[in-house]
């Protein structure tokens, strides 16, 4: 009897769920969730017939058991697991837990020490055991379920291992950083790479650079068409149309950090008209 390929595309609850979901619609995915059920149909992509949510630590091994074709999940996790080796990265997403950068895993304690290189054999509070055996490699580490800074704040352990997103946590319990283990970006991870893969981590990455870009479009005489693209901060050379009056329309991505406001106020004085701005869906 035939199986029926694996389809199972495993995304993260919590912190990275809404970012998550929203990127997979940015990218022309459809998700349909019953209820409050950890399972949603997808649709949009061959790829993939079904999402699971699932703890980001437990997404590595989903993956490499096979219960999931691909997932997406936090570097950090499959740095913990130990996968790193087996389970390739399809590409990077630049989205964080609550900023749009990526966290940083480090090591802190408080402003008796200066620099981890001063301990020898001390106790370490880890949220990542794992990563935390890469810098103390002969002391005692104790796996931490949370609430590290304060545990390390009150005395009760040497070091502390924990996820930096903004460092206010950290900064408000009078800790320092002493070293950084790694930076952790979302990733897009798969049992085995494929072109088919690769297309969808494209598509992610361009919807992605896509919500913070926006499309700028005017109409402009002919006359006047050199003045408007000199004032345009396209991403790259602005398109322009011919119209059937005789006019052109002027057409260039710009990045949502713009003056709107000016730029409109520039491109009118110069002679564009009928101005339009909308957002892109995915940028390749």
């Amino acid at each position: 009897m035939k199986t029926q390929p694996n389809k199972t595309l495993v995304i993260p609850n919590g912190s990275l769920m809404e970012k998550t979901l929203e990127l997979l619609r940015r990218s022309g995915l459809r998700i349909t969730f019953n209820g409050r059920q950890a399972e949603a149909m997808i649709k949009g992509s061959s790829l993939f017939d079904k999402v699971v949510l699932m703890r980001p630590q437990a997404i590595p091994m989903a993956v490499e058991k096979g219960f999931a074709v691909a997932g997406i999940t936090g570097g950090d996790w499959r740095a913990e697991s130990g996968l790193e080796s087996v389970l390739p990265v399809v590409c990077e997403l630049e989205f964080g837990r609550s900023q749009n950068r990526s966290p940083r895993i480090v090591v802190i304690s408080d402003r008796t020490w200066e620099r981890v290189k001063d301990a020898s054999w001390f106790t370490v509070y880890a949220e990542y055991p794992n990563l935390a055996r890469r810098i103390f490699k002969e002391s005692q580490i104790i796996f931490s379920p949370g609430s590290t800074e304060i545990m390390i704040k009150l005395g009760l352990y040497n070091f502390g291992v924990v996820v930096a997103d903004s460092g206010r946590t950290i900064d408000e319990n009078d800790l320092v950083i002493l070293d950084e283990i790694m930076v952790s970006p979302v990733v897009f991870i798969a049992k085995q790479l494929s072109d088919d893969l690769l297309s969808m981590g494209q598509v992610l990455r361009g919807a992605l650079k896509a919500k913070e870009q926006q499309l700028f479009k005017c109409n402009v005489g002919r006359e006047k068409l050199g003045a408007v693209v000199a004032i345009l901060p396209s991403l790259g050379s602005p398109t322009v149309s011919n119209l059937a009056d005789g006019s052109c329309s002027v057409e260039a991505v710009i990045g949502k950090n713009e003056d709107i406001l000016k730029l409109i106020s520039d491109v009118n004085r110069a002679g564009g008209k009928d101005i339009l701005l909308s957002d892109l869906g995915v940028v390749l």
